[in-house]
Parts: C-alpha cells; structure tokens; sequence
C-alpha cells in the first residue's frame, strides 16, 4: 500500500478503509466519478501482485504448520 502513489493510496484508503462510495469520494476530492473508479482499478492492478505474494507465503505457512 506505501508504494502506490499518493493519488491511487488515498481512494483506496477512502474506499476500503473508510467506506466511501465512489461518488462519495469523487465529491470529497473534487474528481470525476469515473476518474477515481479508474484510479481504484489501477491501484488494484498495482497491488495484485504484492497481494498474491502475501497469500501464498501465509497459505504456505499456514499449511506448513498442519503438517508438523
């Protein structure tokens, strides 16, 4: 989440974190609706990749430990 630039990191923070709708967030930051569903699309591609590192290592682990 650091490393998404400032203008992907606060949607996703008002999207996920605070539960905004788009609109919501769209009117709180003075943007076209359509700008910041693009802007939440590109932080998920951006981020998709880190996530799925994160998944596997705690699947793994987590499937590590019923084997022990």
């Amino acid at each position: 989440m650091l490393g998404l630039p400032g203008k992907y990191r606060e949607v996703v923070v008002l999207y996920y974190y605070q539960d905004c709708s788009t609109a919501e967030i769209a009117q709180a930051l003075d943007l076209p609706q359509g700008t910041v569903s693009i802007r939440l699309k590109r932080a998920r591609e951006r981020l998709k990749p880190t996530l799925k590192e994160w998944y596997y290592a705690v699947w793994t682990s987590a499937y590590a430990r019923t084997l022990s």
